[in-house]
C-alpha cells in the first residue's frame, strides 16, 4: 500500500498594507491593482475597501458635483433652445445613457471620448466653456480619476487655442 505524505504547509507571514488606504486614491488603474494584488495575498478585507473605492469613482457624486451637472445640463438644453425658438430638450441618447450609466460616468465618458460631445462642442463655439462638462471635471478634480481630468483639461486647452487662432485671423 502507498504511503500518503501531507503537502507541507505555507508558512503564513502577515500581510502588509500599503500606507495610504484606498480611500486616499483617485487613479482607478491603481486600485484595480490594487485589488487584484490584496486579492492574490488573500488580502480580501483590503481588496473590499479598494473595490468599494472604485465603486464610488465611477458611481458616488457629491451633491454640489450634482448640482453643477443638472446646471449646465439646463445651459446646454436652452442653447439650442434660444437658436429654434422652441424648447429642445436633450438628445434622447443623452438622457438613456444618463439613466443607465449616472451623471458621473457619463462624464467621464465623454471625457475618455476621442471626438468632443456635441454640447462642449457647441457651447464652446458661443464662449461657454465654463458651462461644459469638461470645465465641471477640472473644477472638482478629486472626484474623478486623474486621467480624465488630464484629458478635460487637454481637451479645453486645445479648444481655447482653436478659440485664440480664430480670433486672430
Amino acid at each position: 500500500m502507498a504511503k500518503v505524505i501531507d503537502k507541507p504547509t505555507t508558512i503564513k507571514r502577515p500581510i502588509k498594507r500599503p500606507i495610504k488606504t484606498p480611500d486616499e486614491y483617485n487613479d482607478l488603474v491603481i486600485l484595480q491593482r490594487i485589488v487584484v494584488n490584496a486579492k492574490r495575498i488573500g488580502d480580501l478585507e483590503y481588496a473590499e475597501m479598494a473595490q468599494a473605492r472604485i465603486d464610488y469613482l465611477n458611481n458616488g457624486m457629491r451633491e454640489e458635483l450634482r448640482t453643477e451637472f443638472k446646471r449646465i445640463m439646463r445651459v446646454y438644453e436652452e442653447f439650442p433652445s434660444e437658436k429654434n425658438t422652441r424648447l429642445t430638450p436633450a438628445a434622447y441618447t443623452w438622457r438613456k445613457k444618463v439613466a443607465s450609466k449616472g451623471e458621473k460616468q457619463t462624464m467621464i465618458d465623454w471625457s475618455r471620448s476621442k471626438l468632443p460631445a456635441e454640447g462642449f462642442t457647441a457651447l464652446a463655439k458661443v464662449g461657454k466653456i465654463e458651462d461644459t462638462a469638461e470645465y465641471l471635471i477640472i473644477s472638482f478634480p478629486n472626484d474623478f480619476p486623474s486621467d480624465v481630468v488630464q484629458l478635460a483639461q487637454r481637451r479645453i486647452d486645445r479648444e481655447n487655442r482653436i478659440q485664440n487662432q480664430g480670433g486672430l485671423s
